[in-house]
Order: structure tokens, then C-alpha cells, then sequence
């Protein structure tokens, strides 16, 4: 999401909803940004996975439905900048994580 101040012109977007029909299924991505947290919904289809950027401060900040990231599900790759790069598996995914 863009940083506040990024562009003096116009206000950050503070919440996206989107959602995109591929051959395999319904994929969904919506985000919510509130002083200092990032919540993130995303939904993979059956017979895929995802790579999900998460901005976040830290690993240890990240949950996934109030729980610390399961790695059989949701896998912390690596970080890029100041995103967490998770690999995950079909199914609904409800992340949150501290935010700068």
C-alpha cells in the first residue's frame, strides 16, 4: 500500500477489495491499513498457492486467524524491503501483522 506522504497530492488508500476469476478458480485479495497494523484476506483456489507480500515490521509480528504463522499452511519465504514474502496453500487466509 503506499506510504502516507508518498504522494503530497493525493491521500493513501487505506482498504482494496479485489478479486480476479482464473482458470482454476477464484482468487481474492482485500487489505485494510489502521495506524500501525496491516490486515490482509486472501483466498487461493484448490490445485495452486500463492506468494503473498505482507508489509510488516517483523516474522514475529505476523498472525494468521490470531495465531502465530503456520508454516504447513502459510510459509514465510523471505523478506523484501519492508515486506514478508509468504508462499501459502489453497484455502482462506486471514493475516494481520504489525505496520510501520
Amino acid at each position: 500500500p503506499p506510504a502516507s506522504g508518498s504522494n503530497p497530492d493525493v491521500e493513501p488508500i487505506n482498504f482494496v477489495r479485489a478479486h480476479y476469476d482464473s482458470i482454476q478458480g477464484r482468487i481474492v485479495s482485500e487489505w485494510r491499513r489502521e495506524p500501525g497494523s496491516f490486515e490482509l484476506n486472501v483466498t487461493i483456489p484448490p490445485n495452486t498457492h500463492g506468494t503473498v507480500f505482507l508489509p510488516c515490521t517483523s516474522a514475529e509480528s505476523i498472525r494468521e486467524s490470531g495465531r502465530p504463522l503456520d508454516t504447513r499452511y502459510a510459509r514465510l519465504l523471505r523478506f523484501e524491503g519492508r515486506c514478508a514474502v509468504l508462499v501459502v496453500e489453497p484455502g482462506q487466509y486471514r493475516f494481520a501483522a504489525t505496520y510501520f
